[in-house]
């Protein structure tokens, strides 16, 4: 027995820590950068090929082109989660903690077990460490919400051309560099990149969101139901 109310004393200590821990953190943003391999794309060509630009059709003639393309995609984006613990609940699990310090340093005995009562407050104990553990399980993963997220996606693509003009009064040797670039951005919902509006949202999602204050989603202002 003295064993398991060592044991006991200890979870509501470490409890105590936890929630306390889980709070704090909950007030802050944590920035997420994420990126998937670099593409690169070589493709080699032998043959003729127009010089631009030129006022006529004019090939350059005995050599080739390689092209070389690049593909990148990242994200950026800030996170914050959400976790309904009222001051009350905190006051409480703080109260708790203080019999448990109690619990924990004492040398049992009959006498002093008998003296820490009334016990009620280990079975509240029970109930509201539960009710933390199913806040935290019904939320999953919408409890989690980003804010000021962003996937980026650029293509650039490079082609360099040799050979010999003599056509139209061109002629010589030839080196040709052209190329394109491309860059695309979207910014993420708080709940991910498949809504595309807050009326997609489930009532559940839009209260997280409010209550983090994302008062700005990548959706323009949330205003209430």
């Amino acid at each position: 027995m003295v064993s398991d109310l060592k044991k006991f004393a200890s979870a509501v200590r470490n409890g105590h820590k936890i929630v306390e821990g889980y709070r704090k953190a909950g007030n802050r943003t944590y920035p997420r950068v994420r990126s998937v391999p670099i593409k690169h794309e070589t493709k080699a060509y032998v043959g003729n090929f127009v010089v631009l630009p030129s006022k006529a059709n004019v090939f350059a003639t005995g050599g080739g082109s390689v092209s070389t393309i690049e593909q990148r995609v990242w994200f950026v984006g800030h996170f914050k989660y959400y976790m309904p613990i009222g001051d009350d609940l905190l006051s409480r699990m703080y109260r708790y903690y203080k019999y448990a310090n109690k619990l924990f340093g004492a040398r049992l005995t009959p006498d002093v077990v008998w003296n820490l009562a009334p016990w009620s407050w280990a079975v509240d104990w029970f109930a509201d460490i539960g009710t933390v553990i199913e806040n935290v399980s019904s939320l999953g993963p919408d409890g989690v919400a980003s804010f000021d997220a962003w996937l980026m996606h650029g293509s650039r693509k490079e082609t360099m051309s040799n050979g010999v003009v003599n056509a139209k009064g061109i002629s010589g040797s030839l080196t040709s560099i052209s190329g394109w670039e491309y860059k695309r951005r979207t910014k993420s919902s708080p709940f991910g990149f498949a809504f595309e509006s807050v009326t997609d949202f489930s009532p559940k999602q839009y209260s997280i969101a409010l209550a983090l204050g994302l008062s700005r989603g990548g959706m323009g202002p949330l205003r209430a139901m």
